[in-house]
């Protein structure tokens, strides 16, 4: 937290937050918190979270004035805190499992699920929505985005070789099982992040960012970005994830040859999978077993039934979270199945928006999900609207991050304070583009008026005719001995020059 003081002290507000953010989940340390009485345990997305919002508080409350906050999507986060009233109240009861006994809720677990809302997804949305406003700000996000990528990048190549071990050198423990980080022969880094799938999806973003600044010609520190974006492509291959590559191989082309309009309409499309998939999977109209024998043909025997257990795991906690769908079963592990006899949990939790219905209920969920989702459709509603073609671009490249992030909560929990902040930043940044190109255009027809506008000024002899006595050329002379220059009126005539 005085790191994120610092920052904010030292560099503009949007940067500031972006680096807190980012680099607490690019360098601190990994399942390790503080876990005070009657509020949430605090890790280092909590504290990022909250360095960030003392830093907005102290330096960049005019940001915070202008940005007119509860106007956007950020107000879910007051439905999730009254959906956190209801959950508590209705899992007060004791659960038994054998010789297991999961304790019920109390007052004070509203209290900690409320902070842990509005640490995990309030904070990071507001800091990008009131922060990126201008099309600059989002450029030097995809900048900042880059340069990270490739300071990860060397110490990714480090545990390549020598198996994931930065996190225990530096921190004492390895934050996750290591059995884990053994892929085909090598190793699956995971450098100080949780696990290794958070690793491949944070180089497949950089990579993306760096095609979208590449496709704008945009230098990267006075170096071309097409070769720097080579390389972090390579370094995703050797990240050793499939979806995280399946990823790049999708985007990476779009984003160096499609048109703004269409990276928005497939961030769209993918922002409609991840609403809808719930449903789906509820009415069983996703087919599970064609899906993994494609992934066993495609991908080898040991990733489809990884894929299975995942699609079992998604089924199982559907069914239980039935009883409660509306505000599901709260925290601490009420939404698992666990064995009647020995009590031991018989499900994991992969993909984080099987853990928001789990735990919130479809009101969580649909909170969660509608606020970080909702800027991808503004952007393509409002893209017509918007002329600048660096503009546009940076646009259709952000929505496709913000696309992939989220549809990665499909399979994974890979969530991060950094990815929210994309979320809040494309909503920020929309309108603040459309206000950007009008007050540009203003401009352009105020110099263009003042241009074409004759000057009357006495000094400026060149802007208007002279009419002084002296000068016989600018005039017509009008004088008696002149009979020439105008024709002649009777007395009585007013309309004759005098």
């Amino acid at each position: 937290m005085p790191i994120a003081l610092l920052l904010f002290s030292f560099f503009r507000p949007p940067v500031a937050a972006l680096l807190t953010l980012l680099g607490a989940t690019m360098f601190l340390p990994s399942a390790l918190g503080i876990d005070p009485p009657a509020l949430p345990p605090m890790g280092k997305e909590e504290f990022a979270s909250l360095g960030c919002l003392l830093g907005m508080l102290l330096f960049a409350r005019p940001h915070l004035q202008r940005a007119r906050l509860g106007r956007g999507p950020e107000i879910l986060v007051v439905v999730m805190a009254i959906g956190a009233i209801f959950s508590v109240v209705n899992n007060e009861d004791r659960l038994a499992f054998g010789p297991t006994i999961v304790p019920g809720t109390s007052g004070t677990d509203f209290l900690a699920d409320v902070i842990r809302l509005v640490l995990r997804w309030g904070v990071p949305f507001v800091a990008g929505r009131a922060l990126f406003t201008r099309g600059r700000d989002v450029r030097t996000l995809l900048s900042i985005l880059v340069a990270a990528g490739l300071v990860y990048s060397l110490l990714i190549l480090v545990e390549l070789r020598l198996s994931p071990q930065l996190h225990r050198w530096t921190y004492g423990y390895h934050q996750h099982s290591f059995s884990q980080t053994i892929r085909d022969g090598g190793y699956r880094p995971m450098v100080y992040m949780q696990h290794g799938l958070h690793v491949s999806l944070f180089i497949a973003l950089c990579t993306m960012a760096g095609a979208t600044l590449s496709r704008m010609r945009v230098p990267f520190f006075r170096l071309p970005t097409a070769p720097l974006t080579a390389w972090l492509g390579l370094i995703l291959v050797l990240c050793k994830s499939v979806g995280s590559v399946v990823y790049g191989i999708l985007t990476l082309p779009l984003l160096l040859m499609g048109s703004a309009r269409l990276q928005c309409l497939v961030a769209s499309v993918l922002a409609s999978v991840v609403v809808a998939y719930p449903m789906l999977r509820a009415l069983d109209w996703i087919p599970v077993d064609t899906v993994v024998s494609h992934a066993e043909e495609t991908f080898g025997e040991k990733r489809a039934h990884s894929l299975s257990a995942r699609l079992v795991n998604e089924r199982d906690v559907l069914e239980r979270s039935r009883e409660r769908i509306w505000f599901g079963w709260n925290n601490g592990g009420r939404s698992m199945i666990r064995d009647p006899i020995s009590g031991k949990p018989r499900t994991t939790f992969d993909g984080y928006w099987v853990i928001s219905i789990g735990d919130g209920g479809l009101v969580r969920w649909g909170c969660v999900f509608g606020m970080v989702l909702w800027p991808i459709f503004t952007a393509l509603r409002r893209l017509p609207r918007i002329r600048g073609r660096g503009h546009r671009r940076l646009v259709g490249g952000l929505s496709l991050i913000v696309a992939i992030s989220m549809f990665d909560l499909l399979p994974n929990a890979t969530i991060e304070g950094y990815q929210t902040l994309f979320s809040g930043a494309l909503a920020g940044v929309v309108p603040g583009i459309l206000v950007e190109e009008r007050r540009a255009r203003r401009r352009a027809q105020q110099r263009r008026a003042a241009a074409a506008a004759p000057s009357t000024s006495p000094g400026d002899r060149s802007a208007a005719p002279s009419t002084s006595p002296g000068d016989r050329s600018a005039a017509p002379s009008t004088s008696p001995g002149d009979r020439s220059a105008a024709p002649s009126a009777p007395p009585g005539d007013a309309g004759a020059p005098r």
